[in-house]
């Protein structure tokens, strides 16, 4: 199963004064961060967490401090403060996939910041964000998954679809009727021209002429070409 998180901060100490988050210290809030997620999260689950993971940049501290603790696997994204990450350069700063619910097929797209459009919102595909720290309003199906807007959680996709699922759609979604009609088949016509009033159908290519140019039932293009390939050459050879 997919988890989403974002913005642990983990050991920042001044976020807990920045974002008023109800710990007395940076150890009780990292421990129950850390707590929290493995409460609800196992080793054969996925955690995307979508950047800020922690301000450290000793990366070898940040996974026996914190990572080897988390169950589950993990997925990084690149956030503001993810200075441990910058020399990775296999880290994306999107995550996107689809995500299989009981037969029903969900569009997840996951950045640390909110973004006005995404793939596939004209489709009603959801779009989890950080950053913000609950301080941001949703845009149809987006939903915050900062640890300060979900109680200090990460939330499974099962969750996301139930908080989603009663959102308004996404303000670009197709409309039932166009999105039906983008996928059926609608067989090819034949386009009828009509014909131009007072001209002539040129009998060599089809196309229009003003019979008062001439007593030719040809085109002046037809007419042209004709003087050029056929005329001209047999006069200068005559």
């Amino acid at each position: 199963m997919y988890f989403f998180t974002s913005d642990e901060h983990y050991g920042h100490r001044k976020i807990i004064e920045y974002t008023n988050r109800p710990f007395k210290s940076v150890e009780e809030m990292d421990e129950t961060i850390i707590k929290n997620h493995n409460s609800i999260v196992s080793n054969g689950d996925i955690t995307v967490h979508a950047g800020d993971f922690t301000l450290w940049k000793n990366v070898e501290g940040i996974y026996r401090k914190y990572i080897n603790r988390l169950n589950g696997s993990h997925i990084f994204l690149k956030g503001s403060h993810d200075y441990w990450l910058k020399r990775e350069s296999n880290i994306n700063q999107i995550w996107e996939r689809n995500i299989s619910i009981n037969g029903t097929k969900y569009y997840f797209v996951v950045c640390h910041y909110n973004m006005r459009t995404w793939h596939k919102s004209h489709y009603n595909s959801f779009q989890l964000f950080g950053h913000s720290h609950g301080r941001l309003l949703p845009t149809g199906k987006q939903h915050d998954i900062g640890v300060d807007n979900n109680q200090f959680f990460p939330l499974s996709a099962n969750q996301i679809v139930e908080i989603l699922k009663h959102r308004p759609s996404n303000p670009n979604i197709v409309p039932d009727k166009i999105r039906e009609k983008a996928f059926k088949r609608i067989p090819a016509r034949e386009e009828v021209i009509q014909p131009i009033v007072g001209y002539e159908t040129c009998e060599n290519c089809g196309g229009y002429y003003d019979p008062e140019d001439g007593d030719s039932k040809n085109c002046n293009v037809c007419k042209e070409e004709y003087l050029n390939k056929v005329v001209k050459p047999f006069t200068e050879t005559g």
